[in-house]
Parts: structure tokens; sequence; C-alpha cells
């Protein structure tokens, strides 16, 4: 069984250029932590979510040294949510998290278990030779087809 068995081809993706607001949209609607994001040539170029949206929500100051706490942390929710209003202007090439793991589509299920467990989030489907996105494997439908299997 190989990632291509298993992916799901239909999966909500973002396209570029879009800006920040609309990717949030998009993003909570689909019910995911992440989405993949394709430029007009349908080629990944990243994954946007929960987790860059965090980042740009934090204070700076709040990711740098996680060991001091949060008591030398002055902003309140209203700072917070106006850094946020302003962010979401701004294009969504410039948050992408494009360090993210990535799989080819005929590689095992085994391995794709695997990188599911270690990276947490959803799994694009990558083209090696195109670089196209595929199709995305949630952790949920890997296990969801294995046991269709059994």
């Amino acid at each position: 069984m190989t990632c291509r068995s298993i992916m799901n081809p239909d999966s909500p993706r973002l396209a570029l250029p879009m800006t920040v607001e609309t990717a949030i949209d998009v993003l909570f609607h689909a019910h995911l932590r992440s989405l993949p994001v394709v430029d007009e040539k349908g080629r990944f170029q990243g994954l946007f979510g929960s987790h860059q949206l965090l980042q740009l929500a934090l204070p700076k100051a709040a990711m740098i040294d996680e060991e001091q706490g949060f008591a030398f942390v002055t902003e309140g929710p209203e700072v917070i949510s106006e850094r946020l209003k302003e962010v979401a202007k701004h294009s969504l090439e410039r948050y992408l998290d494009k360090e993210g793991a990535t799989i080819c589509p005929d590689v095992s299920i085994v391995e794709a278990l695997h990188l599911l467990y270690r990276h947490r989030d959803d799994l694009p489907v990558v083209d090696p030779k195109t670089g196209k996105f595929l199709g995305l494997i949630s952790a949920r439908r890997a296990v969801g087809k294995l046991m269709e299997q059994a």
C-alpha cells in the first residue's frame, strides 16, 4: 500500500496569491490544522495552519525563551487581536512553513505513518519531478485505510 492509494486528492488547499485573512477563513471552514499552499501551476509551496497563526498572535518574546514563563509579557488580548488584524492584510506567502515534511506518492504507508507520528501534522503528497501537490494524508485517513484492509 502506497501513499498514492491512501491520499486524499481532493483535499482543500490554499492558492497563491492570497491574503492571510482569506487563508484563515478557508482553514477554519475546512476544520483542519493546516492546509497545503500551491502556486498558480499547482506546485507545492508550503503549509499554513494553526501553528503559523499562533506564531503570528503571540509576542515574539514569548517564543524566544519558553523557560521564562509569561510574567514578562504585558500584551493583552486587545493587542494580540490588533496584531492579527494587521497581519490578516498581508500576503500569505510571507508566513508559509516551507520546512514541513512532504512525501512522494510511491512511498509505503509505513513511512507515511512514521512521518505523521513525528511531525504531528497532515502530510502533503508531492510529485518529486514536477513539485506538484497531489493530495494530503491525514493520520485519520491512513489509519482508516489500514482498518479497511484488516
